[in-house]
């Protein structure tokens, strides 16, 4: 009696396990960056400016190809985000270069002005 308990209590808790991590709701972020030159309208964000913890990411997303943090975010990429979001286009401008940047927290793109990766990481649940 008491195996069927337990078997049961496993297949639960692998339902709930598997419900959460194949529900759609990734828990991670990504970020991409391609040289582009931005129009005269555009916003355009120094490196140089940016937090150390920010400049990681952008560091990263360009040296890389992209960034990726998975499954704990951390507290500079909403930070990061937050300054290539908004009605006016925002790009980066890296060591004399202007790169145009996408931006993915967990299931939102909050930024364009660059596409996604060419392959999208995973946080290698599946």
């Amino acid at each position: 009696m008491k195996r069927r308990h337990l078997l049961a209590a496993v297949g639960v808790a692998s339902v709930s396990s598997a419900g959460c991590l194949g529900a759609g709701m990734p828990r991670d972020a990504v970020v991409s960056a391609e040289q582009e030159s931005p129009p005269a309208s555009a916003t355009v964000v120094s490196y140089d400016a940016l937090p150390e913890a920010e400049r990681q990411i952008a560091r990263t997303a360009i040296e890389d190809d992209f960034y990726h943090a998975c499954p704990e975010l951390p507290g500079a990429i909403r930070s990061f985000a937050e300054r290539f979001e908004g009605p006016d286009d925002a790009y980066l401008s890296y060591r004399g270069t202007s790169y145009g940047m996408w931006i993915r927290i967990e299931d939102t793109v909050r930024a364009g002005t660059a596409p996604p990766p060419d392959a999208d990481p995973s946080c290698g649940f599946f």
